[in-house]
């Protein structure tokens, strides 16, 4: 008796796909059996496992999985894409049930962003389905596919919303927030222009909050390659105002270090401009390590002036700026792919910190 109560409530658990076939492809319709696949375990990373693809620039590929269904199943089924990087469109025995957005340019953009599409009534059907997932990357991004779910809308609905609001709604809050700060900021400096470090911190609050709509807008309104540049060369201009302004507001000195500050600000994006494709990625991964040390040197300024001059203002802005150095490395160790792939249950791995 109590199997037999046991067993629906474990039909209804959604199945988890791991594993599937692979296959770099263009078309835009799932490739035929005779293509030539071959088995892939997820999460799949395209520069780890597919470095040889990656530097020819390969940005479509195929995945494809084959899966049984009960005799009997939850009517209302969904497939769920917990992470993806960059675009994917999904295709159930054949036909196409949804997709993330465009796929030309400028491409859509799902990279931070969970994805869930419905089952037209009829299509699953009992015993052996097929189940098709197009990736599309691009030269400038990290091509990946994490394992997809495929269940009871009522059990995966409940996992995406959260991924929704942990990922989406609360970085879209933040930003609101951070730019009202900025606004402020750059109100109480054109009051009193001598104090400088106002203007400085409302102009890094403003570019922080216009950098963090990276983590949410589905569709940028610039060619991706553009937008890549955008976005990760603002990480360098942002640092170099808000460091600045941290020094100026401790009275923590920091002279010396200021033109190695404004130096990134210009050499990153005209270097990210100039850069071959192939190497983008590694030059975004240096600009970004150099944009921590800088935080570690002011850091460093400011625990002097905190332990040294016990300048109190010095104290309280290196907790803030020791937390931002820490939450930062986390988020480098995720975009150059050091833990994430590898220990995909790891705490806070699926998250991106520095924006809270």
């Amino acid at each position: 008796m109590l199997l037999a109560w046991m067993m629906p409530a474990c039909a209804e658990l959604p199945l988890e796909l791991s594993t599937a076939d692979f296959v770099l492809d263009s078309a835009n319709k799932p490739p035929a059996d005779s293509a030539d696949w071959h088995p892939q375990a997820l999460p799949d990373s395209w520069p780890i496992n597919h470095p040889q693809a990656v530097a020819q620039g390969a940005q479509s590929g195929w995945y494809r999985f084959r899966f049984q269904m009960p005799s009997e199943f939850d009517p209302l089924q969904a497939v769920y894409l917990p992470k993806l990087g960059l675009n994917a469109a999904v295709y159930l025995n054949g036909r196409h049930i949804g997709d993330g957005g465009g796929f030309t340019e400028p491409y859509g953009r799902n990279w931070n962003r969970p994805l869930l599409f419905l089952v037209p009534p009829g299509l699953l059907r009992p015993g052996e389905n097929t189940l098709h997932v197009r990736l599309l990357s691009h030269a400038y991004t990290q091509a990946s596919l994490h394992p997809v779910s495929i269940g009871a809308d009522k059990r995966l609905r409940p996992k995406f919303e959260r991924a929704i609001f942990l990922r989406v709604t609360l970085n879209q809050t933040a930003s609101l927030l951070i730019a009202s700060m900025g606004v402020l900021m750059l109100s109480l400096w054109w009051w009193r222009r001598q104090d400088v470090a106002y203007g400085y911190f409302g102009v890094s609050a403003l570019l922080w909050a216009a950098q963090s709509t990276n983590l949410y807008l589905q569709q940028a309104p610039l060619a991706t390659a553009h937008w890549e540049i955008v976005i990760n060369s603002s990480f360098q201009v942002f640092s170099a105002f808000l460091l600045i302004s941290l020094l100026r507001f401790a009275a923590a000195g920091g002279r010396p270090i200021i033109p190695l500050l404004w130096f990134p600000v210009f050499a990153s994006p005209l270097s990210q401009i100039w850069v071959p494709a192939p190497h983008y990625l590694a030059l975004t991964a240096f600009w970004h390590v150099v944009t921590l040390l800088s935080a570690f040197v002011t850091l460093l300024f400011l625990l002097r002036a905190a332990i040294k001059w016990h300048n109190r203002d010095a104290g309280l802005m290196a907790g803030a700026i020791g937390l931002v150095v820490l939450l930062a490395g986390h988020d480098w160790l995720m975009h150059s792919q050091h833990f994430w792939l590898h220990r995909p249950h790891e705490f806070l791995d699926d998250l991106y910190l520095l924006h809270y």
